[in-house]
């Protein structure tokens, strides 16, 4: 109908235990910058939120424990939002989150102005981008 308001999509859920835990000492700085909560779109869309929970220095890899979460988006196909926390590592500079659930891989890589670039990778190709942007921290 004309001049009715769109409905206000979902905002993507999060878990009710959601803890960020600073970096062990071990981790490089480098990889410890993509610590914390991370907000943008993929192919401006589709809206993600990426909060990197637990940062562990294994080794040369920084392993780590990441929530992935989504909106809705009717042009992407994605009907309903949804999290999941997963196992992921940081390697050469690239955050990669392996999303077992729907056979695809996420990679994050970190950029001179401290945004991320997500890269969305379904076999062998990029099927989506996104850019995020550290999220302002919350409460007092």
């Amino acid at each position: 109908m004309a001049g009715c308001a769109a409905e206000p999509l979902p905002v993507p859920p999060m878990p009710p235990d959601l803890l960020v835990v600073p970096p062990s000492p071990g981790v490089p700085r480098e990889n410890a910058r993509f610590a914390g909560r991370w907000v943008g779109k993929w192919e401006g869309q589709l809206e993600h939120v990426l909060v990197v929970e637990l940062q562990v220095q294994n080794d040369q890899t920084t392993e780590v424990i990441a929530v992935y979460s989504w909106g809705v988006s009717a042009e992407l196909g994605v009907g309903s939002p949804g999290w999941t926390r997963v196992r992921g590592r940081i390697e050469e500079g690239a955050l990669r989150l392996e999303l077992t659930r729907v056979q695809a891989t996420a990679v994050y890589t970190m950029q001179a102005d401290g945004t991320l670039v997500g890269e969305y990778w379904r076999g062998d190709r990029v099927t989506s981008r996104a850019r995020l942007a550290r999220a302002p921290r919350e409460g007092p």
